[in-house]
């Protein structure tokens, strides 16, 4: 398990950390993160959970966005697409 964690980035093992009740994830080490994260898992240490801090941020992935805001950047791009055109051909 210590072996799969420590192959992941640091934001994601911050983001579990947050999840389950580490501690002020982000001022620990990615070891001192993972070994939080296993001892909480494990039940050998309470999940501590804290509104303070800093909310996480939240990747955005855009296979998931809405398809009416990507239909919208469509246009969008095509009509500067078209003006640009007519600004290159006008002389």
């Amino acid at each position: 398990m210590m072996e799969e964690l420590l192959q992941k980035p640091l934001y994601e093992l911050r983001l579990i950390g947050r999840e389950i009740g580490v501690k002020s994830p982000t001022s620990l080490t990615k070891k001192e993160l993972v070994e939080k994260i296993i001892e909480i898992k494990k039940g050998k240490q309470k999940p501590v959970f804290s509104k303070k801090g800093r909310p996480s941020y939240i990747v955005c992935d855009m296979d998931k966005l809405n398809k009416k805001v990507l239909d919208k950047i469509d246009k969008i791009l095509e009509n500067a697409k078209k003006e640009i055109i007519d600004l290159l051909t006008k002389k």
